[in-house]
């Protein structure tokens, strides 16, 4: 059997070179036509990988917190005529339409969260009012009622902490406020002062202080 001499091998290799050009350029097209791979990175999403959660839907609730209080306002309806109630619970139900409300300017009056089990916690977030678009008529019932502006936050370990908020009508995000760190089980909120609602509309100013939402991030 006669060797293969060197112009066959030299063939050979640039026949291999050639498939692996085409090769290469034919998945590049590919790539291009379909618009590349996707990636889906942290904070982001791509729809491949699930799009957007949606803001209509509630947050989640809170970890297990339970609330209790000194004070509950009596429950109402909305324009529509959806019952509407004020239990300590909705301040840590994860739904920041619903509130904890009591009448008055709320001076003094106190908001105790039990957490699931003892816990270090040193700060939570507050909605300070009732952030909540009346679904009937569009009131707004976050400028109407009276929202926060001073409170204590006590963990039962030391000496209360005194916190101040923003209470302007048109921030109704959460704020977050910072307190003695403490292994803790219970964590009360008093509040101190308050500022008025005002009239909405042809609907006059609600002389109620609410709290929409607590969380402790430590907790998740």
């Amino acid at each position: 059997m006669t060797a293969p001499g060197p112009g066959r091998d030299a063939r050979i290799a640039a026949g291999i070179v050639v498939l692996l050009v085409l090769g290469a350029a034919v998945a590049g097209a590919l790539l291009l036509r379909g618009g590349g791979p996707t990636t889906a990175v942290v904070g982001q999403a791509s729809p491949q990988a699930g799009g957007t959660r949606g803001s209509d839907g509630p947050p989640p609730a809170a970890s297990g917190v339970r609330a209790s209080a000194t004070c509950t306002s009596a429950p109402s309806r909305a324009s529509d005529g959806t019952p509407t109630t004020f239990e300590p619970g909705n301040a840590v139900d994860g739904r920041p339409d619903t509130a904890w409300r009591c009448d008055g300017d709320g001076a003094g009056r106190q908001l105790v969260l039990r957490l699931p089990e003892k816990a270090r916690v040193s700060e939570l977030t507050i909605i300070p009012g009732y952030a909540k678009i009346d679904p009937g008529d569009g009131s707004d019932r976050y400028a109407q009622n009276r929202r926060i502006t001073s409170m204590t936050i006590d963990t039962g370990s030391g000496p209360a902490t005194s916190v101040s908020l923003d209470s302007s009508p048109t921030r109704r995000e959460p704020q977050t406020v910072r307190f003695r760190a403490a292994e803790t089980s219970t964590v009360t909120v008093t509040i101190l002062t308050t500022d008025p609602g005002r009239p909405v509309g042809a609907q006059p100013a609600s002389d109620r202080v609410a709290i929409s939402e607590i969380t402790f991030p430590e907790l998740r």
